[in-house]
């Protein structure tokens, strides 16, 4: 099976209806019937750009369709940083109420 790779600006775009890129990502999200590889590293980017408090809610949301999506698979990284990193960011939303 062919994969696409999910960047940071992918990501984005996908959670930001304003974002240039988000018509085609979303276009892609759902016409899209190859599997989607990314890496801990991006979603450690996309955790930072969405870090302020009323942004949260998309960083999570994210994190949760890519566990559910069948058709993704998450690289990880050697370094624990970015896992500490994603497990801040959920901490930071439970505590919040998010």
């Amino acid at each position: 099976m062919k994969a696409v790779f999910g960047d940071t600006v992918y990501f984005l775009a996908l959670v930001n209806s304003t974002d240039q890129y988000h018509t085609q990502a979303v276009t892609l999200s759902r016409e899209s019937g190859e599997r989607l590889v990314t890496t801990e590293w991006v979603l450690m980017e996309v955790g930072d750009a969405l870090s302020q408090p009323q942004n949260r809610p998309k960083f999570a949301r994210l994190l949760e369709l890519l566990e559910r999506k069948l058709m993704s698979r998450l690289c990880p990284q050697a370094h624990t940083g970015s896992r500490m990193v994603v497990s801040f960011m959920r901490g930071m939303l439970t505590r919040n109420g998010r």
